[in-house]
């Protein structure tokens, strides 16, 4: 499923769990790298502080970082005051909510910017009554971590220490495919939670892409990759080897600092930088590999193609596309017939014309 049905799935059953006095089944989400499983948990507990309207809690923290007795916590010996054998006590771990490990989403009452959220640490009241332990990186943690933690998934407890019954746990994993070091899961973990096969896909990264704040949505050019690109950056497997590779959360980081290093003139024109310059270019490959890049590229260089369309460049232009990769020329040409003020430009010319016949059926899907 995509991350959308994903996010509904979780609050849905989340809500009947609640509205019987139960606790919310755990799920563990499962993808391909990159595809956003994280920010998809961040925002399925937004959702749940919009539905709730009160605050909603989250711990989030890689299972990989700890070992066996943080699962637990670390035994304790304490004065026994009958005297004998010494008592014992545990340390709280790392999943236990607490002021200093929590997120806290909270519903804002402004429809611009409907939550607020809140940092570890920057909880300055008691902790919220419903909320989600968030065990990311599961299938790389060991199996003496995640034994213990069996029982978080089915009853919300290790040991000593127990979740009040409206919290509840989400874990997320690569696949052992992705050669991201993820370990076989253990048969017994296996029917304790539900397991959510997470595709990547372009329509909700596209819903996701609008529902960010201007200062954070990506660039249209880089909006366009994606658009052009969906086998590019929504590919299901792990290419060979170590180099660099595209996936949505790369190509956002990508954008992220494209626009950042960019000048102010630029920025006013709304212009990333001259993805030509190596700088930029070696920026791009950096985040999404060499190969992306010089696609990345021939798109920048078709848009800029496109802007300066006139009736005495439109014939070259649309030879010169010709001879690009053909999703360069169906961006190019879709590009132009979408805004009338060039389109008359290149409807009279017979390499429209030829175009269209050589690619009627690319065309055709590339509008639908």
């Amino acid at each position: 499923m995509d991350l959308i049905r994903c996010k509904d799935y979780l609050l849905q059953t989340h809500m009947a769990a609640l509205l019987h006095n139960e606790r919310p089944n755990a799920y563990c989400l499962e993808s391909n790298p990159g595809v956003g499983k994280t920010e998809g948990v961040f925002q399925y507990v937004e959702m749940l502080a919009q539905a709730l309207n009160k605050p909603i809690g989250l711990v989030d923290f890689m299972i990989a970082t700890i070992t066996s007795p943080d699962a637990r916590g670390f035994m304790i010996p304490t004065r026994n005051a009958e005297g004998g054998a010494p008592n014992t006590v545990f340390s709280r771990p790392p999943w236990m909510p607490a002021v200093d490990n929590l997120w806290v989403c909270e519903p804002s009452g402004n429809p611009d910017d409907p939550v607020a959220w809140y940092e570890p640490g920057e909880w300055q009241y008691d902790l919220p009554e419903d909320g989600v332990v968030f065990l990311d990186e599961w299938g790389q943690g060991e199996d003496d971590v995640k034994k213990p933690m069996a029982d978080l998934l089915l009853n919300g407890r290790v040991g000593n220490w127990k979740l009040t019954k409206r919290w509840r746990a989400i874990a997320a994993t690569n696949r052992t495919s992705d050669r991201s070091g993820v370990l076989r899961e253990l048969m017994f973990i296996v029917n304790r939670r539900g397991l959510l096969k997470v595709e990547g896909k372009l329509n909700p990264w596209l819903v996701w892409v609008e529902t960010q704040r201007d200062w954070k949505r990506p660039h249209y050019l880089t909006v366009s990759f994606a658009r052009s690109h969906p086998g590019v950056v929504f590919r299901d497997t792990v290419p060979e080897g170590t180099d660099q590779f595209c996936t949505p959360r790369s190509l956002v980081l990508m954008d992220r600092d494209l626009r950042g290093i960019r000048t102010q003139a630029l920025a006013a024109r709304g212009e990333l930088l001259n993805l030509n310059d190596n700088i930029a270019h070696e920026l791009v490959a950096s985040w999404i590999g060499a190969s992306a890049a010089g696609q990345d590229g021939q798109m920048v260089c078709v848009f800029k193609l496109v802007e300066h369309i006139s009736a005495d460049t439109a014939s070259p232009f649309i030879k010169y596309i010709s001879r690009m990769h053909q999703d360069m020329g169906v961006l190019g040409i879709n590009t132009i017939v979408a805004d009338p003020r060039r389109a008359k430009y290149v409807y009279p010319t017979a390499e429209y014309r030829d175009y269209q016949r050589k690619n009627k059926n690319v065309l055709i899907a590339a509008h639908g």
